[in-house]
């Protein structure tokens, strides 16, 4: 895979997530909000959320009550960095993200493209694994 086969910007169709038995889960709905950017200077950003999110009763975003920042934390996620290309891989540095856990680790995900599809894979654990679907802009 080359850079060019990913470059651009990217909406998010879906995002499954399948057990060992091949059940599978879809994350924040039918209908997902997200944003994914592949630079052709090495940067990506990836930004992923339930579709219609409950607005803050406040307008201020420094105003939110926790509750409502705990919930949106629920259902939103966030990352950005540097990536490279291995094979049909990409592997993510993450410098900022929702999950501080991620910040300084590196994130390896199998690429696939078809057509104006992007497929992301991962593995979670031993017994679970991520299907993002991206369609191109």
């Amino acid at each position: 895979m080359e850079k060019a086969d990913i470059v651009g910007v990217w909406r998010l169709v879906s995002w499954e997530m399948i057990d060992g038995e091949g059940h599978k889960t879809s994350i924040y709905g039918d209908n997902p909000l997200g944003c994914l950017i592949y630079t052709a200077d090495g940067y990506m950003s990836a930004h992923l959320s339930q579709a219609n999110p409950v607005s803050f009763q406040n307008a201020s975003y420094f105003a939110a009550k926790p509750e409502e920042a705990f919930n949106y934390y629920q259902h939103f996620f966030s990352y950005a960095g540097r990536y490279e290309l291995d094979r049909d891989f990409a592997v993510h540095h993450i410098e900022v993200c929702s999950f501080p856990n991620w910040i300084g680790s590196s994130q390896k995900r199998q690429l696939k493209v078809q057509e104006d599809r992007l497929y992301i894979m991962h593995e979670i654990d031993n017994n679970k694994r991520a299907e993002l679907v991206w369609k191109r802009c």
